[in-house]
C-alpha cells in the first residue's frame, strides 16, 4: 500500500480499499506465511480448514527486511496479508517527529492529560482497564480520538510526571526518558491504526498481537479470540533473562526479583538492573491488557491456564483447544512401521529417535546419561538417532558429541542433523523426548499418528498428551483412551532410564502403548476434531451464531 511504503499514516478509505472486510483477521508475529513449521503450520491449517470463511491476516514484522517471499501455498479464502512493522525506523515520520503541539493539546491542558494517562496506569495495575481504554478512544484510535497522546511522551509536563511516578526504578533521567519511549513506540505500532475490519480478531499470543487484536475489536466493536499455544509472557521473561523457559512466571515477579541462575551450558548468577526490570514489567503487564480484553482464550493443555492464571489469564474465558495431525500424511511410515513389527524378533534391535532441536532446553544431554546408565544395566539392545537442527547453539552439539564418546555411545548414537520425518519415523520404534520444557509438541503427535509410544518428560502439555486417560465417545458409548508412552521426571537421567529400560523389556506394554498412540490421534487429536472445535468458537463469535458461552466448545475440552 503506497502510504504505508511512504512512511505515512494510511486513511481508512485506503485501508478499506486495500484490505477489504473479512470473518477471521488471524493475528500473529513474524510467522505465516513468510516462516514455515510451528505457529505457521497452524495458521495454515487453519486457513486450509475454512474455506467458507473469508480470512485476513495482520502479519506484525520487524522492519521490511522481514521475510516478504510466501512460503505456503496460500489459499483463496485468505484475502490479503496486511504487514505491521514494529521498528522505529518504519516510523520515521510520524511517532519519530512527533513534537508535543502535534498532540492538539494546548499547553495549559497537557498537565491534565498526562495526569490521566498515570492515573489510568493506576487504575490498570489495579485491576481495572477501562480507564486505558477510555485514553486510547480519546487520544489514540484513529476512528475516535479528539487529541494525539504520543506526542505528549516528549513534553516536559509528560517527563516531570515520569520521573515522579518512576522514582524507584532506579533508572537515570535519560535512561526513563529512552526507555518510556520504547515502550510506547512498540504500543504505537500496534494501536495507533486504521484496523481491516473483521468480525473476529484471532491472535496467536499475546505481546504486540494481542494488543494489535484488542485494538482492532474494540474500534470496530467485534470480538478478539486469543489462543496460547505457548505462555508468551513466561517465555519472552525467561528469553530476556536467558532462564529456563521452563520457569513459571507471575504476573508481578519483575516487581521483587533481584537476581536468578541463567540456563547457559555452565549457569551462572545474574542480577536485575532496573532497565530489565522494567522490560520484564512491560510484557508482563502487557499480557494482562491482553487477557482482559480478550472475549475467549484457548490453550493447548489444561495445565496452560493454572499456569496462565498467575500471569494475570482469567479463568473464567479459558478453554483448552489441542493441536492436531491428520494421520492420512503418515500412512506410508505407519505401513512402514506395521510391517517392521510383524517381522522383527523380539530379540531385535530397538531403534530410538530423538527429534528436536539441538540445544539444552530439548535435554540430549540428560537422554546420553540415560542411555548410560542402560548399558551398565545390561540393556544393549538399543540404537537411537538424534535429528533436528543443530545451527542454533553449535557448542552444546559439540559438547554432546564429547559426552557420547566418554559415555562409550560411539556406534549406538547418531546425530543426523534436519531430516524429513516423515520419510523417516516408520523406521523407528519409540520417540525419546527428554525436554525440560514443551507446550503440546506436534513431533509427538506425528509419532503417535506412526504408533510410536514416547517416552517424555513431565513438562508442558506432555502428561495430557501422552500419560492421561482421554474420554472419547465410541458409537454412542464414553471409552477411556489409555497411555501411549511413559514419561520420567525432567533434568532426572536415572528416571528416564528407568522407563526406557521398562519399554525395551515389556513388549505386552509396548504393544499396547503403541495401539493407543494410534487411537488417541484417531479419536482426539485428530486435525479435522481440531479445526472443528476452532470453528464451533468462530461461529459463536460470527454475527448471527449460537449462544456464546453455551455452545462454545464440547464438554470435554473445557
Amino acid at each position: 500500500m503506497s502510504s504505508i511504503d511512504e512512511g505515512l499514516e494510511p486513511t481508512a478509505a485506503q485501508v478499506a480499499a486495500d484490505f477489504p472486510e473479512v470473518d477471521i483477521a488471524i493475528v500473529c508475529e513474524s510467522t505465516y506465511p513468510y516462516l514455515k513449521g510451528g505457529l505457521s503450520a497452524v495458521v495454515h491449517q487453519l486457513c486450509e480448514a475454512h474455506p467458507d470463511y473469508r480470512i485476513g491476516i495482520i502479519h506484525i514484522a520487524w522492519d521490511r527486511s522481514s521475510p516478504t517471499v510466501p512460503l505456503y501455498d496460500v489459499p483463496p479464502q485468505v484475502q490479503w496479508v496486511m504487514p505491521v512493522y514494529q521498528s522505529l525506523q518504519e516510523h520515521a515520520g510520524t511517532f519519530k517527529a512527533f513534537r508535543p503541539r502535534d498532540s492538539r493539546v494546548p499547553g495549559r491542558h497537557r498537565r491534565a492529560v498526562v495526569t490521566r494517562l498515570f492515573d489510568a496506569l493506576d487504575a490498570h495495575f489495579a485491576g481495572d482497564d477501562g480507564p486505558l481504554w477510555a485514553l486510547w478512544d480519546d487520544g489514540v484510535n484513529p476512528v475516535t480520538r479528539t487529541f494525539r497522546l504520543w506526542p505528549l511522551l516528549s513534553s516536559t509536563e509528560f517527563m516531570q510526571a515520569a520521573t515522579q511516578y518512576f522514582a524507584g526504578s532506579g533508572l537515570s533521567f535519560a535512561d526513563l526518558f529512552w526507555q518510556v519511549r520504547e515502550f510506547f513506540s512498540l504500543a504505537y505500532c500496534v494501536s495507533d491504526l486504521h484496523f481491516p475490519k473483521a468480525h473476529v480478531y484471532h491472535s496467536h499470543t499475546t505481546g504486540a498481537a494481542g494488543l494489535l487484536a484488542a485494538a482492532a475489536a474494540r474500534q470496530h466493536g467485534t470480538s478478539f479470540f486469543l489462543t496460547e499455544h505457548n505462555l508468551y509472557v513466561r517465555d519472552t521473561i525467561n528469553t530476556l533473562m536467558n532462564r529456563s523457559l521452563a520457569t513459571e512466571v507471575s504476573v508481578d515477579e519483575w516487581r521483587t526479583i533481584t537476581e536468578y541462575t541463567t540456563a547457559d551450558f555452565e549457569p551462572t548468577t545474574a542480577v536485575v538492573d532496573p532497565k530489565l526490570r522494567g522490560w520484564l514489567g512491560w510484557f508482563a503487564r502487557s499480557g494482562v491488557v491482553a487477557y482482559r480484553a480478550a472475549d475467549f482464550i484457548s490453550y493447548l493443555y489444561p495445565d496452560a491456564i493454572r499456569e496462565a492464571a498467575a500471569l494475570g489469564g482469567p479463568g473464567e474465558k479459558s478453554h483448552v483447544l489441542p493441536n492436531g495431525v491428520r494421520p492420512a500424511d503418515f500412512a506410508a511410515a505407519r505401513d512402514e512401521y506395521r510391517n517392521r513389527q510383524e517381522r522383527d524378533a523380539d530379540d531385535r534391535i530397538w531403534r530410538l529417535a530423538c527429534a528436536a532441536r539441538v540445544v539444552p532446553i530439548k535435554g540430549q544431554m540428560d537422554l546420553l546419561e540415560a542411555l548410560a546408565l542402560l548399558l551398565e544395566a545390561g540393556v544393549t539392545n538399543w540404537e537411537l538417532d538424534v535429528m533436528g537442527p543443530e545451527n542454533e547453539q553449535p557448542a552444546y552439539v559439540e559438547a554432546c558429541k564429547r559426552r557420547a564418546h566418554e559415555l562409550g555411545l560411539d556406534g549406538r548414537v547418531r546425530f543426523l542433523g534436519t531430516v524429513n520425518l516423515r520419510e523417516r519415523f516408520g523406521g523407528y520404534d519409540a520417540l525419546v523426548l527428554p525436554s525440560h520444557n514443551e507446550g503440546q509438541p506436534i513431533v509427538v503427535l506425528e509419532a503417535m499418528t506412526v504408533g510410536l509410544p514416547t517416552i517424555g518428560t513431565y513438562v508442558g502439555g506432555m502428561k495430557q498428551l501422552v500419560e492421561d486417560d482421554i474420554r472419547v465417545t465410541i458409537d454412542d458409548e464414553a471409552v477411556l483412551l489409555g497411555p501411549c508412552g511413559l514419561l520420567a521426571q525432567p533434568r532426572r537421567p536415572e528416571d528416564l532410564a528407568a522407563k526406557l529400560g521398562r519399554l525395551l523389556q515389556d513388549r505386552v506394554l509396548y504393544e499396547a502403548l503403541s495401539r493407543n498412540a494410534q487411537e488417541r490421534v484417531e479419536r482426539y487429536f485428530h486435525l479435522d476434531s481440531a479445526m472443528g472445535m476452532y470453528r464451533v468458537v468462530y461461529s459463536t463469535m460470527l454475527p448471527g451464531g449460537p449462544d456464546f458461552l453455551e455452545a462454545a466448545v464440547p464438554a470435554d475440552v473445557r
